[in-house]
């Protein structure tokens, strides 16, 4: 568990029943091409979507509270240039992840086939995060940090690796509608990571060992439970095996077995690629205010600053979580040609985050200075006024987040990358302008223009696929 609070171009033909998509239904970015057979074996009866949600927020708000946890026991237990080499460590470690993670649970979430096998998706995970590890560790051998620094980078790494595939495995069970699964998983890791976290770093006062217990708790959640999980499921509907024997002998943990095949993993990385690629944008539009903050500002100030953006990246966590449940039905919606049923969820995703934005300020206005002592110390009371601050922008941080899950839903996945690069544009020169000169209310306005910048052009994006959708919700 760490912190960071989203080609080729074949058709797709999608049947539904009796009828088939229409002619005017937007071409997604995707060769799968799901009928229903396909659908039934992902789930022959769908649960109602509160329970999705339910679920989901219980699983999410857990971890938020355990997001809001490390930096809060960091704070307490270490000083805070302590937890601003923490928070260097993830803005260092985190786009390369969330690239080599080429959001693949979106990719598995939508793929309503089921053609591709899990084991397709795990082999890519495990091929991009081992590059992903090689390319940090290189990366610290060579930039020269400080003995201290690096340590805390290559565990983080590690520990974002676990996590990566702990990850591809909730895609799995997300695509299959099975959240309640999704939401133990992530309860339970969250908490023993926590455990493994608080446990060092109250003893020994050590931030890597404090990262070695967080990737501990991780780790046996990921062998012990997501991989029980799964098996289960495989039990039921097979994956294809394309060795003579599993690659473990335990039963459990061969339903984490990788499979290579080329022509498959070329078909999910072309159309991942795009993801991947909004992500790291996405990673770097959060990270690279924090760089010229620790540059101009110092270590102290740059944990404040990313301790005061976790609380607000905790709270958006809970919209992930509504998001990514209602991201299966949505994505069936929009390919049966059903503009009236998508456009319901949607107006509920915009208007959930929205009102998750504004629940934050509210926090930030009435109970802000009395919340930052109890969960941080004394000396965040003063800072009071920039969490207020970065409160307000989350409200426009939270559309931007739900608009850009609309798209997911669609598989318009190349449609992200615009806005993304426009955002990282606007962010990196707004920071430079303003962040020498005003610290870190600088670096919040430059978060702020990005983000409106990206909104405007997923607006856009979205209205016109959406117009294009032809209503066949009354078809037969």
């Amino acid at each position: 568990m760490t912190i960071e609070v989203t080609v080729s171009r074949p058709t797709i033909s999608l049947a539904t029943g009796t009828s088939t998509i229409p002619r005017g239904v937007p071409r997604a970015e995707t060769s799968f091409a799901p009928s229903r057979t396909a659908q039934s074996s992902i789930t022959a009866s769908p649960p109602r979507l509160s329970a999705h949600i339910a679920w989901t927020v219980a699983g999410n708000t857990v971890y938020a509270l355990s997001q809001w946890a490390v930096f809060s026991i960091l704070t307490k237990t270490t000083t805070l240039e302590v937890v601003g080499r923490f928070a260097l460590g993830l803005a260092i470690t985190a786009p390369v992840f969330l690239f080599a993670n080429l959001q693949l649970r979106s990719l598995q979430a939508t793929d309503v086939s089921g053609r591709t096998a899990f084991s397709d998706y795990f082999g890519l995970r495990l091929a991009t995060t081992s590059g992903a590890l090689l390319f940090i560790a290189i990366t610290t051998l060579v930039g020269r940090y400080s003995p201290a620094l690096a340590s805390v980078i290559l565990l983080l790494a590690l520990s974002k690796a676990i996590d990566a595939l702990v990850d591809v495995c909730h895609g799995e069970l997300q695509r299959r509608e099975r959240f309640n699964s999704i939401a133990s998983s992530t309860v339970l890791r969250s908490l023993m990571s926590l455990v493994g976290f608080t446990i060092a770093a109250t003893l020994t006062g050590s931030l890597p060992l404090a990262i070695v217990g967080m990737c501990i708790g991780s780790l046996i959640t990921l062998i012990f439970y997501d991989a029980g999980t799964l098996s289960t499921i495989n039990s039921l509907h097979p994956l294809p095996r394309t060795t003579a024997s599993p690659v473990f002998s335990v039963t459990f943990i061969s339903s984490l077995r990788p499979t290579w095949r080329r022509a498959r993993l070329h078909e999910i990385l072309s159309t991942a690629l795009p993801l991947g690629i909004v992500t790291l944008l996405s990673s770097l539009n959060v990270n690279i205010p924090r760089y010229f903050v620790g540059s101009h500002c110092g270590s102290a100030t740059l944990g404040v600053y990313a301790s005061l953006t976790a609380v607000v990246t905790g709270l958006y966590v809970i919209q992930i979580a509504v998001s990514q449940a209602v991201l299966p039905r949505l994505s069936r919606h929009f390919f049966e040609g059903d503009r009236w049923a998508f456009l319901k969820i949607a107006t509920f995703v915009v208007a959930f985050g929205t009102s998750n934005g504004l629940f934050i300020v509210l926090l930030s206005v009435f109970g802000g200075a009395h919340f930052l002592r109890l969960l941080f110390s004394h000396e965040f009371i003063a800072s009071t006024p920039l969490f207020t601050l970065i409160a307000v922008v989350s409200i426009v941080q939270c559309v931007n987040g739900a608009l850009g899950f609309l798209l997911q839903a669609a598989r318009l996945f190349r449609k992200t990358v615009p806005a993304s690069l426009a955002a990282t544009l606007v962010i990196s020169l707004t920071s430079y302008l303003l962040v020498p000169s005003f610290g870190a209310v600088g670096a919040v306005c430059a978060v702020l223009a990005g983000t409106l910048a990206s909104c405007l052009l997923l607006t856009i994006h979205l209205l016109i696929a959406w117009l294009n959708l032809p209503d066949s919700s009354h078809e037969t």
